[in-house]
């Protein structure tokens, strides 16, 4: 009888070591192939190109955007960030100035530019980049610690002008999209918009921060800006929800539970047709759409209402708003 040789699996621990090897290869070809390995004894010096760059463009480009010089020094952060967090992890220091830049970057340039109407990709190229660090620094917990630490050590003065860079921001993507929302509301992508709302819930854990977002019932102006792209829908076919269903259920999910919310900020949600949208969306399902009947991160999966009520104070506006609503329906 020939010999055989067994088959892999029929080894224990086989592919353990295998995956082993594989992952210790990856790391070894990530860290000398990275862009970022050649800069590692000079990343410090490097980190002050970006405010040099983001200062004084200009200067050395006359005829570019106002913009143009932070956005592009964005772009390089961002590629460091992508390319070297974890070399970033291991120099605090450098790590440190670096998220004070990015602070620095997303409160520059945030309005646009005066006596001009932007268009969708105009506001892309002055806030993506911008965007897609600040979201860079909010998913990695190392850089998140440190950006939190940092927006601590400010004063009350950088977190109004933080809070408010949202708003803007916010106000701007709605007045650039709004047109090409008239023309066609499939061809406008939310997911820059939704991803502002998510930084900005991430940065209230800090009391500063918390303070001016609550003063300024930063929720209902996003649910009112929201509610007029009612046709927007997310890029994704697996769960096309409109633009104020997912910023409903994001801010059910993760922003409410507290007295405060309960006697405040739910009331104001109502009254802005917060109750409009549930409904909207809980019989969505009938036009062969998909509902968010149970909304996709919902801890405990609760339904729309079911949170809205458990949030909900007793002598807040639930029962009038929804009174409100039923009356207004059936007029309608």
């Amino acid at each position: 009888m020939p010999h055989t040789l067994p088959l892999q699996n029929q080894f224990p621990g086989h592919r353990d070591i295998t995956l082993q090897k594989r992952q210790v290869r990856n790391f070894y070809v990530q860290f000398f192939c990275s862009p970022l390995y050649a800069l590692i004894p000079h990343l410090d010096d490097f980190v002050t190109w970006p405010h040099f760059f983001a200062r004084k463009s200009p200067i050395i480009f006359p005829g570019a955007p106002s913009y143009f010089g932070t956005s592009n020094a964005m772009d390089r952060i961002y590629t460091v960030f992508t390319a070297g967090d974890v070399y970033l992890e291991k120099d605090p220091a450098c790590l440190q100035r670096i998220v004070g830049f990015v602070l620095w970057g997303w409160t520059q340039d945030m309005e646009a530019p005066v006596g001009e109407r932007e268009t969708a990709d105009e506001y892309e190229e002055r806030v993506l980049s911008r965007m897609k660090v600040m979201v860079r620094c909010v998913q990695q917990p190392v850089i998140k610690d440190v950006l939190l630490e940092s927006i601590s050590l400010r004063d009350d003065r950088f977190h109004k002008r933080l809070v408010q860079s949202f708003f803007l921001r916010c106000q701007d993507w709605t007045t650039a999209h709004q047109l090409q929302y008239l023309e066609d509301p499939r061809k406008v992508e939310h997911i820059v918009f939704r991803m502002m709302i998510e930084v900005a819930v991430v940065l209230s854990t800090n009391g500063g921060c918390l303070r001016y977002l609550r003063k300024f019932q930063f929720p209902v102006f996003v649910m009112d800006l929201a509610i007029k792209f009612c046709h927007s829908r997310e890029a994704r076919p697996s769960r096309q929800l409109t633009l104020p269903v997912n910023i409903a259920a994001f801010f059910l999910d993760r922003l409410l539970g507290t007295t405060y919310d309960a006697v405040r900020l739910v009331p104001a949600l109502l009254d802005v047709g917060l109750l409009q949208v549930l409904f909207d969306d809980l019989f969505s399902h009938l036009q062969g759409r998909e509902a968010a009947y149970e909304w996709e991160g919902a801890q405990d999966k609760s339904t729309p209402l079911e949170m809205l009520s458990r949030n909900s104070h007793p002598a807040g506006g639930w029962c009038s708003a929804t009174c409100r609503w039923i009356s207004a329906s059936g007029d309608n």
